[in-house]
């Protein structure tokens, strides 16, 4: 019908395989490849990434592997920032928890050098009060953990919406909204 699909946030020549392998119960079957881990770092740096998605199958089930590779790349690529699938969307299906991690990959940059800007301009305007953000689920957090994980805030606007409407209809005691 003449769609055209989008270009993927991750071109296939800057997706990387190591051994290693966690089932779905959590047990290791294979430990972590470290070596190639390791290995991996000098290709990222050549090709100036600037955020790295960890994803492992099964992370949701244990983290351990993808927290490692982590603690690798974060040692060997300081100024990159690296996330886990697991640790940003610990959920069963593998597509689902990549994607989000890859999202969150993409705008962790951006997003914690502007929140970074965003406190110190409140800091300096004599605001000793912590930045605060509305999650996707309606709920708040900090500025130092948005930085990490931006992907939460996704639909924090449409959340916000809802939040005000509840509120307003309490305010003028409305019971049917």
């Amino acid at each position: 019908l003449g769609a055209r699909r989008s270009p993927p946030l991750v071109p296939r020549r800057l997706r990387f395989a190591v051994g290693g392998r966690v089932l779905a119960d959590g047990s290791e079957l294979e430990a972590l490849d470290e070596a190639a881990v390791e290995a991996l770092a000098p290709r990222l740096r050549r090709a100036g990434v600037e955020s790295v998605a960890v994803c492992f199958l099964h992370s949701h089930a244990n983290k351990r592997h993808e927290e490692r590779a982590a603690t690798i790349l974060r040692t060997l690529l300081p100024g990159v920032s690296v996330c886990c699938s697991g640790a940003v969307s610990p959920e069963l299906r593998e597509y689902e928890r990549f994607s989000t991690a890859t999202v969150n990959a993409y705008v962790q940059p951006l997003m914690s050098s502007y929140l970074k800007d965003a406190q110190a301009k409140l800091e300096q305007a004599g605001f000793r009060c912590p930045l605060l953000l509305m999650t996707s689920g309606g709920g708040l957090t900090d500025a130092d953990t948005v930085a990490g994980l931006p992907v939460r805030l996704v639909e924090s606007g449409p959340a916000g919406g809802v939040v005000l409407a509840e509120n307003v209809a309490r305010e003028v005691q409305a019971d049917h909204v």
